[in-house]
């Protein structure tokens, strides 16, 4: 049984991320179809000018 956590998402932001050493934590949503970031704060219980989009 593997203590290892299991991984979400990989996106040139975490790969940076993971090679620099920098603690971050994964926050998994329900993906909605041109949701944008109305639906990301919403799931992720964040303000929408908290959610950044590159």
């Amino acid at each position: 049984m593997s203590s290892r956590k299991e991984h979400i998402s990989e996106t040139p932001a975490t790969q940076f991320l993971r090679k620099q050493g920098v603690s971050f934590s994964e926050h998994p949503y329900h993906y909605e179809e041109h949701g944008g970031t109305s639906v990301s704060s919403r799931e992720l219980g964040v303000p929408e000018h908290a959610i950044r989009v590159s």
